[in-house]
């Protein structure tokens, strides 16, 4: 069957009356690829429309558009040309959508508002994990055909089987694609807070490697664990929480020395309640570390309830891991083939206006895009007015 959406090169969205405005990292990105100075870039192709930096309109078309209807700059062209016509007031609006097909051939015929509104999540809002060895050895022209953003990630050795240029190749195959990347560092076996100092210079170690990575991808964050476990550390839980705030000084330190600066997403698993968070959070500055929310964790691991942990750490919540569960067991299921309760959880992200990064944790190839449709039902019937 042929795609929801695949483009039918027609041009028609390059004429009208006038294009869609350029960031100053895009116009220097054109400007570059051109081969010219800002200056000359606004001199011969840009137009100040109030306070928007817009590209020319020529005989009632971009300047950039060319005769055989291909973009003159499409390796370099401004998000907002990438995007359409997944334009995401589509979520508001069925009557959007209806225009928005009307006018582009691209959509499939018999396309569906329910698949339209799934593919725009799909490729704006959410991010699906994959360990980096299985997306080169197995997934990657999956990924590739089916677009998907990425939480590539680093665990299991992985940093010891490839190169950086190995790293550095998926990269720019990714990139060339349009495709975005965040990063899940390494976690097995590594705790922050170790009483062993030797290995707690080589857990720090490993994290700064895979901060390294992080920026090869040009993600600005990286999600860690604590490797705390009450079960094994719970009596020495304060020197416990001290080491490893330690390890993190250095790991900070290690993150903001080069551009980009990559900033430190803490995430809940075995942990069975905020207190080593919240300290954690206490001593860093928003800047530099952010909370990385997984309830499918909360519901099997903690004993705090999901609203306690949201009080607690919610202010820097910059990342949902969304997986599901029937409350015994780390299962890693599609949204929806569990118990648990995500409509109270996307209530929360309405009534305190936040739209943090949304990664699907599924570990089974078959639940990526049952998770998919049921993350972006919860999108478009919770926080729909946030996505622009």
């Amino acid at each position: 069957m042929r795609p929801v959406f695949e483009c039918a090169q027609c041009g028609h969205c390059c004429h009208g009356v006038a294009t869609v405005s350029l960031t100053p990292e895009e116009q220097t990105r054109v400007a570059e690829f051109l081969g010219l100075t800002k200056e000359e870039l606004f001199q011969k192709y840009l137009i100040y429309n109030g306070n928007r930096v817009e590209m020319k309109i020529v005989d009632g078309h971009c300047i950039f558009y060319g005769k055989d209807n291909l973009c003159k700059i499409h390796p370099v062209k401004p998000f907002h040309c990438r995007r359409w016509p997944l334009h995401p007031s589509i979520l508001n609006d069925e009557n959007a959508w209806l225009a928005i097909k009307a006018d582009c051939p691209g959509f499939r015929k018999d396309a569906t508002y329910e698949e339209v509104v799934t593919l725009i999540c799909s490729r704006s809002f959410l991010n699906v994990t994959c360990p980096f060895d299985l997306l080169v050895e197995q997934y990657l022209d999956t990924v590739l055909e089916s677009r998907l953003n990425l939480e590539i990630g680093l665990n299991g050795g992985i940093l010891d089987k490839f190169s950086v240029q190995d790293f550095e190749r998926v990269n720019d195959i990714l990139k060339k694609n349009d495709l975005k990347v965040t990063i899940h560092g390494p976690f097995t076996d590594l705790p922050l807070g170790s009483v062993n100092s030797s290995i707690r210079e080589a857990v720090v170690n490993i994290l700064k490697k895979a901060i390294d990575i992080t920026r090869i991808f040009g993600s600005k964050t990286m999600v860690i664990h604590t490797g705390f476990d009450p079960k094994h550390h719970g009596e020495y839980e304060k020197a416990w929480g001290e080491r490893a705030k330690e390890s993190l000084f250095e790991l900070i330190d290690h993150a903001n020395q080069k551009a980009p600066n990559v900033k430190l997403l803490i995430e809940n698993t075995f942990e069975y309640d905020p207190r080593l968070h919240e300290d954690i959070f206490a001593a860093f500055a928003q800047e530099a570390v952010g909370f990385c929310f997984d309830l499918a964790h909360q519901v099997v691991f903690s004993k705090c309830s999901m609203d306690e942990w949201l009080s607690s750490c919610g202010d820097r919540l910059m990342e949902l891991h969304l997986h599901d569960n029937h409350g015994k067991s780390d299962e890693h299921l599609a949204v929806g083939r569990g118990r648990l309760d995500f409509d109270s959880l996307f209530k929360w992200l309405k009534e305190h206006k936040k739209l943090p990064i949304l990664t699907i944790e599924a570990h089974n190839e078959d639940a990526v895009m049952p998770a998919i449709r049921a993350v972006s039902n919860l999108l478009k019937k919770y926080l729909n007015t946030s996505l622009k």
